[in-house]
């Protein structure tokens, strides 16, 4: 949820953190220079009061499949809401029947 509202270049060391509270083992390395690095996303996730956050709307997505020596990469995304869906299928159904008139 923080990916949202932090900058594009902290989104690496957002995931690794979420990696790390899986395994423990995974080692995200040195931070890229000018972000604050997985260590600090990881620290502030293990601090703050997490039950006022709704998590409803998030969902992990594991594959099978092992994909490296530390196992499977975890996945995880914010579910957009109904509403949005169903404007992006109208909009997609409006511009491909606009195709449809114009061929």
């Amino acid at each position: 949820m923080q990916i949202n509202d932090s900058d594009q270049a902290e989104w690496g060391n957002i995931n690794f953190a979420v990696w790390q509270i899986f395994n423990p083992d995974v080692n995200a390395g040195d931070p890229p220079a000018g972000t604050k690095g997985a260590a600090y996303w990881l620290q502030l996730a293990q601090t703050t009061d997490l039950s006022n956050i709704d998590f409803s709307g998030v969902q992990i997505v594991t594959p099978l499949d092992a994909h490296g020596e530390t196992g499977d990469q975890e996945f995880l995304y914010l579910t957009p809401e109904p509403t949005t869906l169903m404007l992006i299928g109208s909009g997609l159904i409006g511009l491909f029947s606009q195709r449809k008139r114009f061929v």
